[in-house]
Protein backbone atom coordinates (compact mmCIF):
# COMPACT_ATOMS: atom_id res chain seq x y z
CA UNK A 1 0.00 0.00 0.00
CA UNK A 2 1.33 3.63 -0.84
CA UNK A 3 1.51 5.59 1.67
CA UNK A 4 0.65 9.62 0.64
CA UNK A 5 0.36 10.83 4.32
CA UNK A 6 -2.99 12.86 2.96
CA UNK A 7 -6.44 12.43 3.35
CA UNK A 8 -8.18 10.41 1.07
CA UNK A 9 -11.89 11.86 0.73
CA UNK A 10 -14.10 9.30 -0.79
CA UNK A 11 -17.95 9.09 -1.48
CA UNK A 12 -21.27 10.89 -3.36
CA UNK A 13 -23.80 13.25 -2.70
CA UNK A 14 -26.89 11.13 -2.65
CA UNK A 15 -29.09 11.85 -5.60
CA UNK A 16 -32.07 14.07 -4.88
CA UNK A 17 -34.88 12.13 -4.93
CA UNK A 18 -37.99 12.45 -7.33
CA UNK A 19 -40.40 15.55 -6.09
CA UNK A 20 -43.89 16.28 -7.37
CA UNK A 21 -45.20 19.71 -8.80
CA UNK A 22 -45.93 21.34 -5.16
CA UNK A 23 -42.46 19.75 -3.69
CA UNK A 24 -39.24 21.42 -3.20
CA UNK A 25 -35.73 18.82 -2.35
CA UNK A 26 -33.30 20.54 -0.64
CA UNK A 27 -29.87 19.26 0.69
CA UNK A 28 -29.05 19.03 4.37
CA UNK A 29 -25.68 19.06 5.66
CA UNK A 30 -26.30 18.32 8.90
CA UNK A 31 -28.61 15.28 8.31
CA UNK A 32 -26.80 14.74 5.21
CA UNK A 33 -30.28 13.64 3.74
CA UNK A 34 -32.44 15.60 1.42
CA UNK A 35 -35.41 17.86 2.78
CA UNK A 36 -38.35 17.52 0.63
CA UNK A 37 -41.11 20.56 1.18
CA UNK A 38 -44.10 21.56 0.52
CA UNK A 39 -47.70 20.13 0.23
CA UNK A 40 -50.28 19.00 -2.02
CA UNK A 41 -53.16 21.43 -2.41
CA UNK A 42 -56.21 20.52 -0.27
CA UNK A 43 -59.01 18.46 -2.55
CA UNK A 44 -62.01 20.47 -3.26
CA UNK A 45 -65.52 19.77 -2.10
CA UNK A 46 -67.57 17.88 -4.12
CA UNK A 47 -70.91 15.85 -4.62
CA UNK A 48 -71.01 12.26 -3.87
CA UNK A 49 -71.38 11.27 -7.16
CA UNK A 50 -68.17 13.60 -7.99
CA UNK A 51 -64.69 12.29 -8.72
CA UNK A 52 -61.64 14.58 -7.62
CA UNK A 53 -58.23 13.56 -8.97
CA UNK A 54 -54.95 15.21 -8.67
CA UNK A 55 -53.39 16.33 -11.99
CA UNK A 56 -49.63 15.67 -11.60
CA UNK A 57 -49.10 17.89 -14.58
CA UNK A 58 -51.48 21.37 -14.04
CA UNK A 59 -50.75 20.64 -10.30
CA UNK A 60 -54.31 21.15 -9.87
CA UNK A 61 -57.68 18.69 -8.85
CA UNK A 62 -59.71 17.73 -12.14
CA UNK A 63 -63.61 16.97 -11.12
CA UNK A 64 -65.36 14.77 -12.74
CA UNK A 65 -68.70 12.96 -12.12
CA UNK A 66 -72.75 12.85 -12.78
CA UNK A 67 -75.85 12.40 -10.59
CA UNK A 68 -77.84 9.15 -11.28
CA UNK A 69 -80.49 9.42 -13.23
CA UNK A 70 -83.72 8.87 -10.67
CA UNK A 71 -85.25 5.12 -10.97
CA UNK A 72 -88.66 3.88 -12.23
CA UNK A 73 -91.21 3.41 -8.81
CA UNK A 74 -93.82 1.66 -8.62
CA UNK A 75 -97.87 3.18 -7.92
CA UNK A 76 -96.77 3.07 -3.92
CA UNK A 77 -93.25 4.68 -4.28
CA UNK A 78 -91.14 7.98 -3.94
CA UNK A 79 -88.01 8.37 -4.74
CA UNK A 80 -85.67 10.97 -3.69
CA UNK A 81 -81.76 11.52 -4.04
CA UNK A 82 -79.76 10.79 -1.00
CA UNK A 83 -76.32 12.84 -0.84
CA UNK A 84 -74.88 11.54 1.58
CA UNK A 85 -75.51 7.71 0.46
CA UNK A 86 -75.02 9.04 -3.49
CA UNK A 87 -77.79 6.82 -3.92
CA UNK A 88 -81.70 7.29 -5.00
CA UNK A 89 -83.66 6.60 -1.96
CA UNK A 90 -86.64 4.91 -2.73
CA UNK A 91 -89.28 4.96 0.02
CA UNK A 92 -92.95 3.26 0.10
CA UNK A 93 -94.03 -0.70 0.74
CA UNK A 94 -96.55 -2.53 -1.54
CA UNK A 95 -99.40 -3.27 0.61
CA UNK A 96 -98.96 -6.71 2.38
CA UNK A 97 -100.42 -9.56 0.20
CA UNK A 98 -103.75 -10.25 1.83
CA UNK A 99 -103.70 -13.62 3.61
CA UNK A 100 -104.65 -16.50 0.90
CA UNK A 101 -105.34 -20.38 1.28
CA UNK A 102 -102.67 -22.35 -0.20
CA UNK A 103 -105.33 -22.91 -3.16
CA UNK A 104 -105.41 -19.16 -3.88
CA UNK A 105 -102.75 -16.52 -5.50
CA UNK A 106 -102.74 -13.08 -4.95
CA UNK A 107 -101.63 -10.70 -7.66
CA UNK A 108 -100.63 -7.16 -7.27
CA UNK A 109 -102.31 -4.79 -9.47
CA UNK A 110 -100.35 -2.24 -10.44
CA UNK A 111 -103.38 -0.01 -12.06
CA UNK A 112 -105.40 -0.16 -9.50
CA UNK A 113 -102.32 -0.40 -6.77
CA UNK A 114 -104.13 -3.24 -4.66
CA UNK A 115 -104.00 -7.18 -4.56
CA UNK A 116 -106.20 -9.19 -6.75
CA UNK A 117 -106.88 -12.84 -5.45
CA UNK A 118 -107.96 -15.88 -7.62
CA UNK A 119 -107.87 -19.73 -7.17
CA UNK A 120 -110.66 -22.39 -5.83
CA UNK A 121 -109.69 -25.17 -2.98
CA UNK A 122 -109.59 -29.12 -4.96
CA UNK A 123 -112.51 -31.43 -4.30
CA UNK A 124 -111.81 -33.73 -1.52
CA UNK A 125 -110.66 -37.44 -2.83
CA UNK A 126 -113.33 -40.49 -2.07
CA UNK A 127 -111.68 -42.45 0.93
CA UNK A 128 -111.87 -46.45 1.91
CA UNK A 129 -113.75 -47.41 5.22
CA UNK A 130 -110.37 -46.86 7.47
CA UNK A 131 -109.26 -43.27 5.79
CA UNK A 132 -109.60 -39.97 6.70
CA UNK A 133 -109.31 -36.99 4.12
CA UNK A 134 -107.90 -33.97 5.69
CA UNK A 135 -106.83 -30.57 3.69
CA UNK A 136 -103.25 -29.78 3.71
CA UNK A 137 -103.07 -25.76 3.95
CA UNK A 138 -99.36 -26.03 3.86
CA UNK A 139 -99.34 -28.86 0.78
CA UNK A 140 -102.05 -27.72 -0.56
CA UNK A 141 -103.45 -30.97 -1.07
CA UNK A 142 -105.79 -33.45 0.55
CA UNK A 143 -103.92 -36.01 2.78
CA UNK A 144 -105.29 -38.85 3.05
CA UNK A 145 -104.30 -40.93 6.76
CA UNK A 146 -105.62 -44.07 8.37
CA UNK A 147 -103.88 -47.89 7.24
CA UNK A 148 -105.95 -50.65 6.44
CA UNK A 149 -105.47 -52.60 9.81
CA UNK A 150 -102.67 -55.34 9.56
CA UNK A 151 -104.37 -58.89 8.48
CA UNK A 152 -104.20 -60.99 11.83
CA UNK A 153 -101.87 -63.82 12.39
CA UNK A 154 -103.78 -66.69 10.92
CA UNK A 155 -103.25 -70.53 11.12
CA UNK A 156 -102.07 -72.17 8.33
CA UNK A 157 -105.57 -73.60 7.50
CA UNK A 158 -106.99 -70.21 8.11
CA UNK A 159 -107.71 -66.98 5.46
CA UNK A 160 -107.85 -63.66 6.27
CA UNK A 161 -110.14 -61.49 3.53
CA UNK A 162 -110.72 -57.30 4.51
CA UNK A 163 -114.20 -56.61 4.65
CA UNK A 164 -114.51 -52.94 3.80
CA UNK A 165 -118.07 -52.67 5.14
CA UNK A 166 -117.37 -53.90 8.58
CA UNK A 167 -113.87 -52.46 8.02
CA UNK A 168 -112.37 -55.55 9.59
CA UNK A 169 -110.74 -58.88 8.97
CA UNK A 170 -112.49 -62.05 8.48
CA UNK A 171 -111.20 -65.13 9.17
CA UNK A 172 -112.52 -68.25 7.76
CA UNK A 173 -110.73 -72.11 7.92
CA UNK A 174 -110.65 -75.32 10.48
CA UNK A 175 -107.81 -77.21 11.61
CA UNK A 176 -107.90 -80.42 10.26
CA UNK A 177 -109.02 -83.07 12.30
CA UNK A 178 -106.09 -84.95 14.32
CA UNK A 179 -105.61 -88.09 13.25
CA UNK A 180 -106.40 -91.64 15.27
CA UNK A 181 -102.89 -92.65 17.06
CA UNK A 182 -101.82 -95.85 18.36
CA UNK A 183 -100.84 -95.78 22.14
CA UNK A 184 -97.13 -95.14 21.60
CA UNK A 185 -97.41 -92.63 18.90
CA UNK A 186 -97.48 -88.61 19.49
CA UNK A 187 -99.50 -86.17 17.21
CA UNK A 188 -98.45 -82.65 17.28
CA UNK A 189 -99.81 -80.31 14.51
CA UNK A 190 -97.66 -78.58 11.82
CA UNK A 191 -97.74 -74.99 10.97
CA UNK A 192 -95.25 -75.06 8.35
CA UNK A 193 -97.04 -78.20 6.62
CA UNK A 194 -100.62 -77.47 7.88
CA UNK A 195 -100.34 -81.34 8.25
CA UNK A 196 -100.23 -83.37 11.29
CA UNK A 197 -97.50 -85.14 12.00
CA UNK A 198 -97.31 -88.17 14.05
CA UNK A 199 -94.31 -89.58 15.61
CA UNK A 200 -93.44 -92.67 17.86
CA UNK A 201 -92.10 -96.09 17.51
CA UNK A 202 -93.69 -99.47 18.98
CA UNK A 203 -91.53 -100.26 21.84
CA UNK A 204 -89.04 -103.49 20.92
CA UNK A 205 -90.48 -107.43 21.84
CA UNK A 206 -88.88 -107.91 25.22
CA UNK A 207 -86.81 -111.58 25.00
CA UNK A 208 -89.15 -114.11 25.84
CA UNK A 209 -87.93 -117.84 27.33
CA UNK A 210 -88.77 -121.02 24.77
CA UNK A 211 -92.17 -121.87 26.54
CA UNK A 212 -93.55 -117.82 26.01
CA UNK A 213 -95.41 -115.47 23.54
CA UNK A 214 -94.87 -111.87 23.31
CA UNK A 215 -98.17 -110.21 22.60
CA UNK A 216 -98.27 -105.95 22.37
CA UNK A 217 -100.97 -104.82 24.82
CA UNK A 218 -102.25 -101.58 22.49
CA UNK A 219 -104.51 -100.53 25.93
CA UNK A 220 -101.32 -100.79 28.44
CA UNK A 221 -99.18 -100.01 25.24
CA UNK A 222 -96.70 -102.28 26.92
CA UNK A 223 -95.82 -106.34 25.69
CA UNK A 224 -97.51 -109.08 27.54
CA UNK A 225 -95.73 -112.26 28.21
CA UNK A 226 -97.86 -115.59 28.27
CA UNK A 227 -96.54 -118.90 28.88
CA UNK A 228 -95.58 -120.98 31.67
CA UNK A 229 -92.50 -123.55 31.92
CA UNK A 230 -93.86 -127.22 31.55
CA UNK A 231 -94.25 -128.89 34.88
CA UNK A 232 -90.90 -130.66 35.71
CA UNK A 233 -90.81 -134.56 35.49
CA UNK A 234 -91.27 -137.22 38.06
CA UNK A 235 -87.76 -138.85 38.41
CA UNK A 236 -86.35 -141.95 40.04
CA UNK A 237 -83.97 -140.55 42.93
CA UNK A 238 -81.09 -140.92 41.18
CA UNK A 239 -82.03 -138.74 38.26
CA UNK A 240 -81.82 -135.05 37.64
CA UNK A 241 -84.25 -133.08 35.80
CA UNK A 242 -82.92 -130.00 34.30
CA UNK A 243 -84.91 -127.06 31.77
CA UNK A 244 -83.26 -127.53 28.43
CA UNK A 245 -83.67 -123.88 26.89
CA UNK A 246 -82.97 -124.36 23.63
CA UNK A 247 -85.47 -127.78 22.68
CA UNK A 248 -87.53 -126.30 25.89
CA UNK A 249 -87.69 -129.75 26.99
CA UNK A 250 -86.91 -131.21 30.39
CA UNK A 251 -83.49 -133.21 29.84
CA UNK A 252 -83.10 -136.62 32.43
CA UNK A 253 -79.73 -137.34 33.36
CA UNK A 254 -78.34 -140.21 36.35
CA UNK A 255 -78.13 -144.03 36.03
CA UNK A 256 -79.61 -146.57 39.00
CA UNK A 257 -76.39 -147.88 40.81
CA UNK A 258 -74.93 -150.96 40.16
CA UNK A 259 -76.47 -153.75 42.36
CA UNK A 260 -73.86 -154.56 45.02
CA UNK A 261 -71.90 -157.58 44.93
CA UNK A 262 -73.89 -160.68 47.52
CA UNK A 263 -72.90 -163.81 48.91
CA UNK A 264 -75.10 -166.59 48.35
CA UNK A 265 -77.20 -165.72 51.38
CA UNK A 266 -77.54 -162.08 50.30
CA UNK A 267 -80.30 -161.04 48.13
CA UNK A 268 -79.77 -157.35 47.23
CA UNK A 269 -83.19 -155.30 46.09
CA UNK A 270 -82.79 -151.38 44.92
CA UNK A 271 -84.75 -148.97 47.19
CA UNK A 272 -86.42 -146.65 45.61
CA UNK A 273 -86.94 -144.84 48.09
CA UNK A 274 -83.32 -144.45 50.01
CA UNK A 275 -81.96 -145.26 46.68
CA UNK A 276 -79.69 -148.00 48.19
CA UNK A 277 -79.71 -151.58 47.56
CA UNK A 278 -80.83 -153.76 50.18
CA UNK A 279 -79.54 -156.91 51.08
CA UNK A 280 -81.28 -159.30 52.02
CA UNK A 281 -79.78 -162.20 54.32
CA UNK A 282 -80.17 -164.88 57.24
CA UNK A 283 -77.93 -162.43 59.37
CA UNK A 284 -80.41 -159.82 60.38
CA UNK A 285 -80.57 -157.33 57.84
CA UNK A 286 -78.44 -154.21 58.05
CA UNK A 287 -80.27 -151.48 58.63
CA UNK A 288 -80.98 -149.22 55.26
CA UNK A 289 -78.50 -146.48 55.78
CA UNK A 290 -77.74 -142.70 54.21
CA UNK A 291 -74.22 -142.18 52.52
CA UNK A 292 -73.70 -140.44 55.47
CA UNK A 293 -74.63 -143.16 57.79
CA UNK A 294 -72.88 -145.79 58.99
CA UNK A 295 -73.97 -149.31 60.35
CA UNK A 296 -72.12 -151.50 62.55
CA UNK A 297 -73.14 -154.96 63.26
CA UNK A 298 -73.08 -155.29 67.17
CA UNK A 299 -71.51 -158.80 68.02
CA UNK A 300 -73.09 -158.26 71.55
CA UNK A 301 -76.59 -156.78 70.82
CA UNK A 302 -77.09 -158.63 67.75
CA UNK A 303 -78.33 -155.83 66.09
CA UNK A 304 -77.06 -153.01 64.01
CA UNK A 305 -75.79 -149.23 65.56
CA UNK A 306 -76.19 -146.83 63.10
CA UNK A 307 -74.68 -143.94 63.45
CA UNK A 308 -73.90 -140.65 61.34
CA UNK A 309 -76.43 -137.79 60.31
CA UNK A 310 -77.09 -136.11 56.69
CA UNK A 311 -75.43 -133.08 56.45
CA UNK A 312 -78.10 -129.67 56.31
CA UNK A 313 -79.52 -129.03 52.77
CA UNK A 314 -78.03 -125.71 51.82
CA UNK A 315 -79.57 -122.26 51.20
CA UNK A 316 -81.05 -122.68 47.15
CA UNK A 317 -82.31 -119.34 45.34
CA UNK A 318 -85.75 -120.23 43.86
CA UNK A 319 -84.22 -121.62 40.36
CA UNK A 320 -82.04 -124.10 42.21
CA UNK A 321 -82.84 -127.73 43.21
CA UNK A 322 -81.36 -129.12 45.45
CA UNK A 323 -80.94 -132.50 45.70
CA UNK A 324 -79.04 -135.28 48.05
CA UNK A 325 -76.63 -137.03 46.30
CA UNK A 326 -75.91 -140.20 48.24
CA UNK A 327 -72.75 -141.39 46.16
CA UNK A 328 -70.73 -138.22 46.61
CA UNK A 329 -72.60 -137.97 49.91
CA UNK A 330 -72.95 -134.20 49.33
CA UNK A 331 -75.85 -131.98 47.97
CA UNK A 332 -76.38 -131.24 44.99
CA UNK A 333 -77.48 -127.84 43.98
CA UNK A 334 -78.82 -127.36 40.05
CA UNK A 335 -80.60 -124.92 38.06
CA UNK A 336 -79.54 -121.19 36.75
CA UNK A 337 -80.91 -118.04 36.84
CA UNK A 338 -82.72 -117.05 33.94
CA UNK A 339 -81.38 -114.68 31.52
CA UNK A 340 -81.94 -111.36 32.26
CA UNK A 341 -84.68 -109.76 29.11
CA UNK A 342 -83.39 -107.26 27.16
CA UNK A 343 -84.75 -103.70 28.65
CA UNK A 344 -85.09 -100.40 27.20
CA UNK A 345 -82.83 -97.74 28.43
CA UNK A 346 -85.64 -96.49 31.19
CA UNK A 347 -86.35 -99.86 32.50
CA UNK A 348 -84.65 -101.53 35.49
CA UNK A 349 -85.15 -105.30 35.51
CA UNK A 350 -84.93 -106.97 38.88
CA UNK A 351 -85.39 -110.35 39.89
CA UNK A 352 -87.98 -111.56 41.64
CA UNK A 353 -87.06 -114.47 44.25
CA UNK A 354 -90.77 -115.19 44.91
CA UNK A 355 -91.97 -115.13 41.49
CA UNK A 356 -88.69 -117.16 40.00
CA UNK A 357 -89.17 -114.44 36.91
CA UNK A 358 -87.70 -110.69 36.33
CA UNK A 359 -89.80 -108.01 37.30
CA UNK A 360 -89.24 -105.18 34.66
CA UNK A 361 -90.12 -101.98 35.96
CA UNK A 362 -90.02 -98.21 34.53
CA UNK A 363 -91.77 -96.15 31.83
CA UNK A 364 -90.62 -94.50 29.26
CA UNK A 365 -90.41 -90.61 29.97
CA UNK A 366 -93.35 -88.52 28.88
CA UNK A 367 -92.21 -86.47 25.68
CA UNK A 368 -91.62 -83.11 26.45
CA UNK A 369 -93.60 -80.39 25.11
CA UNK A 370 -92.46 -78.97 21.81
CA UNK A 371 -92.86 -76.12 19.99
CA UNK A 372 -94.53 -76.64 16.41
CA UNK A 373 -91.39 -76.70 14.46
CA UNK A 374 -89.43 -79.42 16.92
CA UNK A 375 -90.25 -82.85 16.83
CA UNK A 376 -89.47 -85.09 20.12
CA UNK A 377 -87.35 -88.05 19.32
CA UNK A 378 -87.09 -90.54 22.07
CA UNK A 379 -83.44 -91.56 22.42
CA UNK A 380 -82.75 -94.73 23.37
Amino acid sequence: MNTTCVWDVTGTQPLAPVTACYETAAFNTVTCVWVVTGTQPLEPIIACFETATFNDTTCVWDISGTQPVAPVTACYETAAFNTLTCVWDVTGTQPLAPITSCFETATFNDLTCVWDVTGTQPLEPTTLCYEIAMFNTLTCVWDVTGTQPLAPTTACFETATFNDLTCVWDVTGTQPLEPTTLCYEIAMFNTLTCVWDVTGTQPLAPTTACYETATFNDTTCVWDVTGTQPLEPTTACYETATFNTVTCLWDVTGTQPLAPITACYETATFNDTTCVWIRGVTQPLAPTTACYETATFNDLTCTWDVTGTQPVAPITACYETATFNDLTCTWDVTGLQPAAPATACYETATFNDLTCTWDVTGLQPAAPATACYETATFNG
